[in-house]
């Protein structure tokens, strides 16, 4: 279970670097891309992989992942929040890397 977190941490990342890209090159996209959720993801990714414990990296991650779940996303071109019936396609993630801390 551990490794599949560790999968949808590394693809929550990779979306983020993505849309930031996204964001500064081409001006479209969601609201602006959370750079702390890229580099504590990464620093924590980079610790799991050399098998060791990045504490810091880990909290930074888990705040991180709980400030994103809390938000709502939004269309750019109009700054409006999507409808509720319209869920961010991260979330889901997020949520179930939220509930499986543990596992970190």
């Amino acid at each position: 279970m551990k490794e599949e977190l560790l999968k949808k941490i590394r693809a929550l990342v990779e979306g983020e670097k993505l849309a930031l890209d996204s964001y500064f090159f081409c001006g479209s996209g969601s609201s602006l891309p959370d750079e702390e959720l890229i580099s504590s993801g990464e620093a924590y990714l980079r610790a799991a992989e050399s098998g060791s414990t990045d504490e810091a990296a880990k909290e930074k991650l888990l705040e991180r992942l709980e400030s994103a779940a809390g938000k709502k996303q939004e269309v750019l071109k109009s700054r409006a929040s999507i409808v509720d019936d319209m869920e961010d396609p991260k979330a889901e993630v997020i949520r179930e890397i939220l509930e499986n801390r543990e596992l970190l």
